[in-house]
């Protein structure tokens, strides 16, 4: 009965190895992008303190341009980067002496450089979508704050850690849960830098990516619903974690 076969999923999807460690690379990949908020976090700061109102536009601009460009191009262009004949990077690595003229790095087939390479995809990290986020919430603070904070003596950094960021965790929060939702949905980045598989052994795979080969190449469509549906109550409880314990107090 459809039952038994829905039990059958639920027993296979626990006891499959592969989804485990899918589950720990997509943490690696959680931790690795909360971690890269700190520049773009950065980067809102230091443009709200541009005094001249003309190069905040421009800087808001620059910004928003790259938010055109399709995440594919984009994805694309990174993969070309790590080439390890003509890619950039070894281009670089040659240049500078690292390496020699005829050698070269696998960056996407080397088991131990996959992870480390997708997690520096995107250098230096500056997401245009969260700079504007952020940007936005430090608009909104009070210039009598600012004042009140150098009167007291604060300099740039107790302006940052007591003033401003209490005053942008709203923005901060949202940034956190959209982060931790794109990445546990996330999976065309890693099948187009590595393809099916997931690189080398598998060792990029990630819930998403399986859910893609078990549902559309193998016709398990029961059992990639089963895994979806667990990715589903994962993102829930960790969002309820994030809006539990993320506090915004102003």
């Amino acid at each position: 009965s459809s039952g038994l076969v829905g039990c059958g999923n639920i027993v296979k999807m626990f006891e499959g190895k592969d989804l485990l460690r899918s589950f720990i690379v997509v943490g690696i990949f959680i931790v690795a992008n909360v971690v890269k908020m700190i520049p773009a976090l950065l980067t809102a700061v230091v443009i709200h303190h541009v005094v001249n109102e003309r190069m905040q536009y421009a800087y808001r601009v620059a910004f928003v341009i790259p938010m055109i460009v399709p995440s594919l191009v984009f994805i694309l262009l990174w993969k070309y980067f790590y080439e390890p004949n003509v890619g950039v990077l070894n281009v670089i690595l040659r240049g500078v002496g690292f390496l020699r003229p005829v050698e070269s790095i696998q960056w996407l087939s080397n088991e131990k450089l996959v992870i480390p390479s997708l997690i520096f995809q995107g250098f230096p990290w500056v997401g245009a979508f969260s700079v504007l986020l952020y940007l936005a919430g430090l608009q909104n603070i009070s210039k009598s704050l600012y004042e009140s904070a150098a009167l007291d003596g604060a300099g740039a950094f107790r302006t940052f850690w007591h003033l401003e960021l209490p005053l942008i965790m709203t923005q901060v929060r949202i940034s956190l849960v959209l982060i931790m939702i794109a990445t546990i949905r996330g999976w065309e980045f890693v099948y187009l830098m590595l393809g099916e598989r997931g690189g080398p052994n598998g060792v990029a795979t990630v819930p998403g990516l399986i859910i893609f080969r078990e549902a559309f190449s193998r016709g398990y469509f029961g059992y990639g619903c089963a895994i979806g549906f667990l990715l589903f109550v994962i993102t829930l409880v960790l969002t309820w974690i994030n809006n539990r314990y993320v506090r915004v107090e102003k």
